[in-house]
């Protein structure tokens, strides 16, 4: 299933590129130097909370069917994806905002078309970063239905 909404997401990416005049090469939307310094934000974050391990895990945990082994792996699973979520949002914020600050600088009143574009350019990370994020929320959200199930199932038995 959670490959279907990747399919989906894909798809509406697609879409979207088609409907907007003048915008149709998927190339003006690739810029992988702001998707490097994303993941250079990311990543690190992610190390120093000792949660890498527990964000590898929670994929594990969402696609195979095998149970958890204990409440304490799934919250951590959690906490780790939401992790990723905030530094990918506030990364991303971050990165634009650079990015818009430099452009500005540089930019003098003779260079208004070409300082749009460079705006257009700078602000391709945030999309970047929502994009992953949109990924993310079903895997965050699976592992909340098994932190509910497995409480549940407690409470049974």
């Amino acid at each position: 299933m959670y490959f279907i909404a990747i399919l989906a997401v894909i798809i509406t990416f697609i879409f979207t590129l088609g409907s907007i005049g003048g915008m149709t090469s998927i190339g003006n939307y690739l810029d992988p130097a702001s998707l490097l310094l994303l993941l250079i934000i990311c990543i690190p974050l992610l190390i120093a909370a000792g949660a890498t391990k527990d964000f590898i895990n929670a994929f594990r945990l969402v696609i195979s069917k095998k149970e958890p082994q204990s409440i304490r792996e799934i919250k951590r699973a959690i906490h780790a994806v939401e992790l990723t979520i905030r530094s990918l949002w506030y990364g991303s914020l971050l990165n634009a905002a650079l990015a818009a600050i430099f452009v500005l600088s540089k930019c003098n009143a003779d260079e208004i078309a070409m300082m749009w574009r460079s705006l257009g350019v700078s602000i391709i990370v945030v999309g970047y970063g929502l994009g992953m994020i949109i990924l993310l929320l079903p895997v965050k959200t699976k592992l909340e239905f098994k932190l509910i199930e497995w409480m549940h199932d407690e409470e049974q038995g």
